[in-house]
């Protein structure tokens, strides 16, 4: 995988040369405007710096950070200035997927790792930057006696599995990484993942370092020079890891699950299943409350609060969501995404105006479908999957998103419970007309389902309910089985 880099200073996106901060060279006055462009490139993953941060010890650009994730969604990493387990949380429910601790790790190990136990390895990543292959600290003015190696040792201890490994003498050189140094720590460390970052100037350049065995890459001076394009990286970067993702079906505070969205089964308490789900290994968690439209009530915004502060993995809430302000209102109580079903047909103009508002990263339109044999096509269902509509679901799906949804999340009626597999025509045929992530709901019973639906259809997230509420399946599984197979997927 390839980051592009993006580095903050004074609201600017900035290269320095070496780390030294006088020798500083403006990429773009406008880094949302950079983002965006990154995403319209199809590049999945960006690495954000906030170097004001970095040399105060404290976040400097979080609000600008905060608005470059939303425009970009994708995955997100950031560095700089996060010393605290208050900034920690802050960026991650501002939908950054990853923070970087630097200084931090060097200067008070027990506090990472007491991050490292609280958030996890995979929502904290270790910066290990130096010179001479000692480890230099505060934005790199400072250099310590200790070396790399022993950091990331002491820190895969902690429980760290990500490092960012930058060698400042190469960084913004565009003269090669230091693949010496780079090789010989991830074969010292087989166990984790190092990341290469500084020196990257030429494709060449990201083949020895795949040569090498290194999996990541950051880049970031060799675009702004124009030594590697956009364009070059998508067309070089891995695919993007596929999404395991539980949802917590909720009516009346409790997790649900039945068969054909009938004879509802309690499951248990959302807060303990969601943060049960983290701790697996979950890529995301949808939460729906799948009776809010009927009953005519709101979903119950104190719930989803408290499953947010349990969870920092994204999270998806739907059911009951008519109108901006209750998209609003979700979005606020810890809600990365929403997702509107009956809503959006009743309204399609709501979908539009929730792509302008809050943008289309937090749109998902939700689609219940059922195939009619008669007239050989599938039609979309509302109101909690039991009004038919005349819509048939492939057009609903493409006007959608050429309305501005960011992801579709699509059920399958006639699958959902029965645990046959998912129904992977309709994923294939909506697969060919919309280019935003799908997600496939409705039928998954054995891990042999994850691997079909994710090796024939084009869909980026599968999931599942009932074969992860009653422990048929674990997450790990499911995931080991997939990397066996040759589907990406994060671990």
């Amino acid at each position: 995988m390839i980051y592009p880099a993006i580095d903050l200073q004074n609201g600017s996106s900035v290269r320095l040369y070496q780390g030294d901060f006088k020798q500083e060279t403006l990429v773009s006055a406008d880094p949302i405007r950079q983002a965006r462009l990154i995403r319209e490139a199809r590049i999945g993953g960006l690495h954000l710096v906030d170097l004001d941060g970095a040399k105060t010890g404290q976040p400097q650009n979080f609000e600008l950070v905060s608005q470059i994730v939303k425009v970009f969604a994708g995955e997100t990493e950031i560095g700089g200035g996060i010393r605290n387990e208050q900034t920690i949380r802050r960026y991650l429910k501002s939908g950054v997927d990853r923070v970087i601790l630097g200084s931090a790790a060097l200067k008070d190990p027990k506090f990472t790792k007491q991050m490292l136990e609280k958030f996890g390895s995979r929502a904290i990543t270790i910066g290990v930057d130096g010179r001479n292959g000692q480890v230099a600290t505060d934005g790199w003015l400072n250099q310590s006696t200790t070396s790399m190696a022993d950091l990331i040792a002491a820190m895969t201890d902690a429980g760290a599995k990500r490092f960012i490994v930058t060698d400042t003498a190469t960084d913004g050189t565009l003269t090669g990484p230091n693949i010496e140094l780079l090789e010989g720590l991830q074969q010292k460390f087989p166990e984790v993942r190092i990341v290469a970052s500084g020196g990257v100037g030429s494709l060449d350049d990201l083949k020895k370092l795949k040569q090498a065995g290194l999996k990541d890459v950051i880049v970031g001076k060799a675009i702004a020079a124009g030594k590697v394009t956009l364009e070059q990286i998508a067309e070089v970067n891995e695919v993007l890891a596929k999404r395991i993702i539980p949802c917590l079906d909720v009516a009346d505070g409790r997790v649900k699950k039945g068969v054909h969205f009938v004879n509802l089964k309690d499951v248990g308490d959302p807060v303990a299943i969601a943060a049960a789900y983290e701790k697996q290994g979950a890529d995301e968690l949808v939460f729906l409350d799948i009776t809010a439209t009927n009953e005519k009530r709101q979903t119950m915004s104190n719930v989803v609060e408290a499953v947010s502060k349990q969870v920092f993995m994204p999270l998806t809430v739907g059911g009951g969501i008519k109108n901006l302000a209750d998209m609003e209102r979700m979005l606020k109580a810890g809600a990365d995404k929403t997702a509107i079903n009956s809503a959006a047909v009743a309204n399609p103009s709501l979908i539009s105006q929730g792509a302008e508002r809050f943008g289309s990263q937090a749109v998902v339109v939700a689609i219940d479908v059922r195939w009619n044999p008669a007239a050989g096509k599938y039609f979309v269902y509302t109101h909690g999957g039991q009004q038919k509509t005349n819509l048939e679901a492939v057009a609903w799906a493409k006007k959608a998103v050429e309305l501005g949804a960011g992801e579709l999340l699509i059920t399958s009626m006639d699958c959902d419970g029965t645990k046959d597999g998912f129904d992977l025509k309709l994923y294939q045929t909506i697969g060919r007309i919309v280019n935003v992530p799908i997600i496939a709901s409705g039928g998954a019973g054995k891990i042999q389902d994850f691997v079909d639906v994710f090796k024939q259809t084009p869909v980026t997230g599968a999931l599942a309910a009932s074969v992860f509420h009653f422990k048929e399946l674990t997450i790990p599984q499911v995931k080991q089985v997939l990397a066996k197979e040759g589907v990406p997927v994060r671990q």
